[in-house]
């Protein structure tokens, strides 16, 4: 017989498990994590649209945003500066 503890983990290790999420402005609204999957490609889509239609690179279009670890000589762009170059 499982205990509390060991149906949550299960639940948790569930792949199949539907998740929803509470949207900002309606507290009463959920989405499934699928739709929001389904949302946040289309939003990519047209990012790289954009990118597309202005005929620039991706690095160009976040430079602004990215920087050079200083360790490994790599480039990253942090989730801030992923979101400023979004906006």
């Amino acid at each position: 017989m499982l205990d509390k503890d060991d149906e949550e983990a299960e639940e948790e290790a569930s792949p199949n498990k539907k998740t929803s999420v509470v949207t900002p402005n309606k507290k009463d609204e959920y989405i499934e994590e699928d739709k929001m999957l389904d949302i946040a490609e289309k939003c990519f889509m047209r990012i790289a649209e954009a990118i597309i239609a202005h005929a620039i690179t991706v690095r160009d279009a976040f430079k602004k945003h990215i920087t050079k670890d200083e360790t490994s000589g790599d480039d990253y762009l942090s989730p801030q500066g992923f979101l400023e170059g979004v906006k």
